[in-house]
Parts: C-alpha cells; structure tokens; sequence
C-alpha cells in the first residue's frame, strides 16, 4: 500500500503540475508541488535514503522537461497567444533610425540645457548637448547615438 501511495503522489503531483502551467493560478500547481514532496518524503522514510535519492532525481528529471515542453508551447497555446503580442518581437526602427544620425547636421528648435530639440532634415528628435547648453536657431552636428540618447555639439 505505501508504494502504490508513493506512486500515486508522484503522478497526480505531476499531473497537477502539468495543468498548473496551462490554467495559471497558482492553488492547482501548489497543491501538486505538495504532493510531488510529500510522495518523496514517503519514499525516504519507507525505502531509504538510496530510494529517495532516485525518485526525487527522476521527479526533477520529468519537471524540467514539463517546463521546458511548456516554454516551448506555451506562445502557440490559447492563454499564451492572448498574453504574448507578436507584432513587437525583433526590431526596433526608432533606434535603427537614430543610428543613421551619427555625423549628421541639424538646428536647434529649442535652447539644450543639457537635453532639448534639434532638426535633422524634415524630422525632430529630442538631443542631449555633449557640453555647454546651445540656444536655439544654432547648427549642431550628431556626435554619437547611445541606444536613444543622441548626443550633439554646437558648430561654430
């Protein structure tokens, strides 16, 4: 009666584990996290540390491979293709633009003290002074682009 317990705990645990990860919640996954110890527990105390040992390594082993089998589904299933957006996955234009900038000329269109406005052509971008605060109206040239800081200095 005590294997046939064991082994009861550890498949219902991991069933209840198993649907934890496809009807988040939280109680379902607790629940079978509880069963999945106490059948290890039971295994320790009835059949010894050697026993206990191996069922909990081959608990783990079945766990890892739920989860990893979850994180590989879980975008295409109906819960994760409702909490995941797939337009935003790749590239971001904004910073691919702002790259182009670098060594570029424009105009102040507001005083940079240190950050402010600048025109680059017929487009605006929010520019940090490198130095000393530059008034507006003043040609400035891009001298680096960190990520979306886009730093500029004054041209005299």
């Amino acid at each position: 009666m005590p294997d046939a317990l064991i082994i009861f705990l550890f498949v219902s645990g991991l069933f209840l584990f198993w649907l934890e990860l496809y009807v988040p919640g939280g109680v379902i996954g607790l629940a079978g996290i509880a069963a999945i110890i106490a059948g290890i527990v039971l295994s320790f105390a009835n059949h010894g540390i050697v026993a206990g040992a191996a069922t909990s390594a081959a608990v783990l082993t079945v766990t890892i491979l739920m989860v990893r089998h979850w994180l590989h589904t879980f975008n295409r299933s109906f819960f994760g293709s409702r909490m995941t957006n797939r337009e935003v996955a790749g590239k971001n234009d904004f910073v691919d633009e702002t790259r182009s900038l670098a060594g570029q000329r424009g105009v102040t269109v507001s005083r940079l003290q240190p950050g402010g406005k600048a025109q680059f052509g017929n487009r605006r971008f929010d520019v940090i002074a490198q130095l000393d605060p530059i008034e507006p109206g003043c040609e400035v040239e891009v001298v680096r682009v960190n990520g979306i800081a886009i730093i500029v200095r004054a041209i005299d």
